[in-house]
């Protein structure tokens, strides 16, 4: 079987994508996002899913329509309809993982939020407390003690009970905090 120039070209831009997404993206957003702030994100994430796929839909619309000409447009309008809802229903992560990367990149303000130290060795407890978003995730730890260590900063797990921190977040384009 003999496959055109363009349908290779797909294949390669697709996987391009996908590799680009699990080795570059995935990893930056586990870094720098606490897992609640994308797990709410991710739940309210659908608008922006709907806008990205039926930007990209048009965008191939529009190339298809040019090329084939105003004769075959119910033949593209059917062909691009297919397509958008194969997308959307197989796409989830990609989309929400782009634009949490773009919402990295674009910085619209600076948030510092102070957390007391809640810790008790015996039973190895620890967490850090604010009054309306405390964090006890062990992953969520990790990830802010990670930065701050990055950062020449003190371990969060050297701060004793009662203490506080301060952990500065910024919020991009989409106003998801990520962890400066």
């Amino acid at each position: 079987m003999k496959y055109s120039k363009k349908f290779i070209l797909l294949i390669i831009v697709l996987i391009t994508i996908f590799l680009f997404d699990f080795f570059e993206i995935r990893p930056i957003i586990k870094q720098i996002y606490l897992e609640n702030n994308v797990k709410n994100f991710k739940e309210s994430s659908i608008i922006y899913r709907i806008i990205v796929i039926t930007f990209t839909i048009l965008l191939f619309f529009f190339v298809q329509l040019k090329r084939l000409g105003i004769s075959q447009t119910s033949g593209i309008l059917i062909y691009a309809v297919f397509l958008w809802f194969t997308l959307f229903l197989t796409t989830k992560n990609i989309p929400d993982n782009i634009l949490l990367y773009i919402n990295s990149k674009t910085e619209k303000g600076k948030i510092t939020k102070t957390y007391t130290v809640v810790s008790n060795m015996d039973p190895k407890v620890f967490w850090l407390d604010e009054k309306s978003a405390s964090i006890h995730s062990e992953t969520e730890l990790r990830i802010i003690d990670n930065r701050r260590t990055s950062k020449k900063l003190k371990s969060i797990y050297k701060y004793n009970n009662r203490d506080t921190i301060k952990v500065n977040f910024k919020k991009g384009l989409i106003k998801i905090n990520y962890l400066n």
